[in-house]
């Protein structure tokens, strides 16, 4: 409005409550006037907007009407939020107020993969892929990935339109909106924590997501209601375990640990060394002294880096299936031994091959063989035993298999015995093994009837 006071010059001497006329084109407006001590008058019978045109104002302070009664709608507007106890400014585009001091928003450009609007009613958890216009680009968030969950900001609290403009609430309240859980297939309630969603890009659930899926923490119902629910917003995006500064993984394998390492006071990823030590001479005549007994594994001592220490290669306690009905020998089982689980001279231990047989007419021949491949028709034998006929469990065990040269050195297999204590005098063979390379052991067995059944029940490979 372009009002003026009109008819006053220099000379004009105001009293309290003297009426001034107010000139806003050809209308004139009165107006009540009280002198203050200091001089200056305040402006107390406004009936319409003061508006300076492109000149500002100057003063000590600025006080707002703690009831006003003319809630401003228009982008840029600003008055007193006496349920929030804060200032509402209204922001850009007229659509969303920002609560002063108690919550952040930033203006974005909607650049989906899937060129979809995003919408308020939905309040889709977005993440930042990039940055055009001098704006942040954002697309639809899911916990499945860390590339679609890492960077997740906010949550949408305005329908911003494919390659729009809009605003995201960082952090602070997203209102008037459905909390209640159904748009989720959920039900929500006051004080529930909402995760980023690993099955609905964009979605939030109160389910807390579980590995692999990422934990990426969006905010708090503070309002469960289906058309004035409020979420509190704050995204707290859990962590890979390399991204923690005390912890530094490279080249990682299977079955490797963070261990600690004092001299660079990190957390290193590491082959662990699972080695026992203690076992003694375990009698294998009785099934109470099986191998791998409660009362031994009790006495397992893990060591680490010991030259003198007996290190598990293979240890399976599952069994196998039972072979019955043919008189073929049958394959067991097959093992990976990872390339350099073997140094060039280390010995290799059949600790343990135990069988049970039912039957007593017949034999069971048991058989441990080794290749390079996974076939196990091309496989070389190295340890073979042959049982009594007799219905009880069978041990064999083979301590002596040293490499040498690139070599497997082994007793020959035409002599092999239940235990090699008494079989020094048998013939050695020698099959081709690289210890650098993968290779793979093999287990068998062959009744000599078809009528009976054996299975194996256990393995142990030591180096």
């Amino acid at each position: 409005m372009d009002s003026k006071i009109s008819a006053l010059n220099s000379a004009t001497v105001l009293t309290d409550a003297d009426v001034l006329p107010i000139v806003n084109g050809a209308e004139t407006k009165k107006v009540t006037v009280q002198l203050l001590k200091n001089g200056l008058v305040p402006y107390t019978g406004a009936v319409s907007d003061v508006n300076l045109g492109e000149f500002g104002i100057q003063l000590g302070n600025l006080e707002f009407d703690n009831t006003p009664t003319n809630i401003p709608t228009t982008a840029g507007s600003m008055y007193y939020n006496d349920t929030d106890g804060t200032l509402d400014l209204i922001l850009k585009g007229g659509n969303v107020k920002l609560q002063i001091g108690q919550e952040s928003l930033v203006r974005v450009v909607n650049k989906t993969a899937t060129n979809v609007n995003l919408l308020e009613a939905n309040y889709q958890a977005v993440r930042v892929t990039g940055a055009q216009g001098e704006r942040l680009k954002v697309d639809l968030a899911q916990s499945t990935t860390d590339g679609l969950s890492a960077e997740t900001i906010g949550l949408v609290t305005e329908t911003i339109n494919n390659n729009q403009e809009g605003f995201i609430t960082t952090n602070g309240l997203v209102r008037n909106i459905n909390t209640t859980g159904s748009l989720q297939g959920e039900t929500w309630a006051d004080g529930d924590i909402l995760y980023l969603s690993p099955t609905v890009a964009g979605r939030v659930t109160k389910v807390k997501p579980t590995a692999p899926n990422h934990l990426v923490v969006i905010g708090y119902v503070i309002h469960a209601h289906a058309t004035q629910g409020t979420i509190f917003v704050k995204v707290d995006n859990g962590y890979e375990l390399n991204e923690l500064h005390n912890v530094l993984i490279t080249s990682e394998t299977n079955n490797q640990a963070l261990i600690y390492e004092s001299s660079t006071d990190l957390w290193k990823n590491k082959t662990i060394d699972k080695t026992f030590v203690g076992l003694g001479n375990v009698d294998n005549t009785s099934d109470a002294n099986k191998p791998i007994s409660s009362a031994t594994q009790t006495a397992l001592n893990l060591k680490q880096d010991s030259s003198s220490a007996v290190k598990i290669v293979i240890k399976d306690a599952t069994g196998s299936t039972a072979v019955t009905g043919t008189t073929a020998e049958t394959l067991l089982n097959t093992y990976l031994i990872p390339a350099n689980t073997f140094g060039a001279n280390d010995v290799m231990r059949i600790s343990s091959f135990l069988t049970e047989k039912t039957g007593t007419a017949g034999t069971v021949t048991m058989r441990v063989k080794v290749g390079t491949t996974a076939t196990f028709g091309s496989a070389t034998p190295i340890a073979m035993y042959t049982t009594t006929a007799t219905e009880v469990f069978s041990i064999m065990s083979r301590q002596g298999i040293t490499l040498r040269g690139g070599n497997l050195r082994f007793l020959s297999t035409s002599n092999s015995r239940q235990t090699d204590t008494s079989a020094s005098s048998n013939s050695i063979a020698t099959t081709s093994f690289n210890p650098a390379v993968d290779n793979y052991i093999f287990t068998s067995i062959q009744l000599s009837l078809g009528t009976e059944s054996a299975f194996q029940s256990n393995f142990l490979m030591t180096n």
